[in-house]
């Protein structure tokens, strides 16, 4: 990841939609990687919500299909800032339970809870891998996703 100081912006282009796009489903927002490039710093970042199959989401948003594989979910203690910390840690986990993350796009998931204070950073948040053969979708609402290289 080359450029992560971007990803705040982001989510503040983002920020008037969430509780306001009708066919919501839940009250978390979501981070999500979708692509990634030829090497780990070219990677696509999506901010979203969850959405009902057939929601009229507004023009200037689309919505991505998520596979619903099996996850792990880890929390995450602390700031915002720190979170690449838990990302490692839970990867060393994964691999040291012998599971393997999805290479599928749009399988790793941030998931901001309801108590997710975006001002201070603190609050739910988790980082979901998803693991190999699981098929089936849900729709997210999503801002034009960005793509750093």
């Amino acid at each position: 990841m080359r450029h992560p100081s971007g990803i705040p912006a982001h989510w503040q282009l983002f920020q008037p939609y969430i509780g306001d796009i009708a066919g919501s489903l839940g009250n978390a927002d979501f981070g999500i990687i979708g692509h990634d490039g030829p090497d780990s710093d070219d990677f696509e970042y999506i901010v979203a919500v969850q959405v009902e199959r057939d929601a009229s989401v507004p023009p200037e948003l689309t919505t991505t299909n998520v596979p619903a594989l099996r996850r792990a979910r880890f929390q995450h203690k602390g700031d915002i800032t720190s979170l690449r910390s838990t990302i490692a840690v839970a990867a060393d986990w994964l691999s040291d339970a012998g599971l393997e993350p999805s290479s599928e796009p749009y399988s790793y998931l941030e998931y901001y809870g309801p108590n997710f204070d975006p001002r201070t950073g603190l609050g739910d948040v988790e980082v979901w891998f998803g693991l190999k053969n699981c098929p089936a979708y849900f729709e997210l609402a999503q801002r034009a996703s960005l793509r750093w290289n």
